[in-house]
């Protein structure tokens, strides 16, 4: 403490400096860090920022600046079992925020899809169930679960990571003649890369493949306006479809839209 790596943060509380303020108020009081706030720490696909910080606790707190989970807790963990952190998620966040922390989870192998389907599998988690029904353990990246989100959600049934002959993988594919594409943050910016994209591109149009190219933007802040494209690029090329898919987004849940 003298020489300035460890100073006191609380009752027999001991930190480095440079700690992780969320930690240290976990420590303080008692609990554990979950839901965003540990997803977040702990590098998983977080789509929104954490904002307040979310802890899980075994007793009653009061905690105006944080979000209070309560649960049980390791006395010796200050961040949650990754199973509670889904959790917690789930019965905090938008369902699709919630479902980019437990397939991130899944991806990097902090906790099993099996585990995850019996952590939800009572008769009030069916929503959450069919959620994890989607889950996919090689997916590359959130875009690619909030856009699988959305189209499921307005009743499409995309395929992903498709192999196409002569344009090689795709993220996804709509009844065999609509790639939706997912360009993310980092674009290309090499010529030898461009050629390769352009000619992609190429390649899928002169097979009788149409290709939209959704930017991160629309799909994590207008996932309407990108559910409207598909829609109207269906009714564009497909003459039949106002008879085979709904007229009108909807991304409320999971599975086709009912009803007029």
């Amino acid at each position: 403490m003298r020489s300035g790596l460890l100073r006191h943060v609380g009752r027999g509380l001991l930190a480095l400096e440079g700690a992780d303020p969320a930690l240290i108020g976990a420590a303080c009081n008692g609990a554990s860090l979950s839901c965003v706030s540990a997803a977040s720490l702990l590098g998983w696909w977080v789509l929104a920022p954490a904002g307040p910080v979310h802890l899980r606790c075994d007793r009653a707190l009061t905690l105006p600046d944080a979000v209070l989970h309560r649960g049980r807790r390791s006395g010796h963990r200050l961040i949650a079992a990754p199973r509670e952190i889904v959790r917690d998620a789930f019965r905090c966040l938008p369902s699709v925020e919630a479902l980019a922390i437990a397939e991130s989870a899944v991806v990097c192998n902090a906790v099993g899809l099996e585990t995850l389907k019996q952590e939800f599998s009572g008769p009030r988690d069916w929503r959450i169930a069919r959620l994890l029904e989607t889950v996919r353990r090689t997916t590359a990246s959130p875009l690619e679960v909030c856009a699988r989100f959305h189209l499921l959600a307005a009743g499409f049934r995309p395929q992903e990571e498709v192999l196409l002959p002569g344009v090689g993988r795709v993220d996804f594919l709509i009844d065999g003649w609509l790639i939706v594409e997912i360009d993310g943050y980092a674009f290309h910016s090499g010529r030898t890369e461009y050629r390769k994209d352009r000619q992609r591109w190429n390649c899928s149009t002169s097979g009788g493949l149409v290709t939209l190219r959704v930017t991160a933007e629309m799909i994590l802040h207008s996932p309407v306006s990108f559910i409207e494209l598909v829609h109207r690029t269906c009714r564009t090329w497909n003459p039949l479809y106002p008879r085979l898919g709904p007229d009108a987004a909807g991304a409320g849940g999971l599975g086709p839209r009912t009803g007029p």
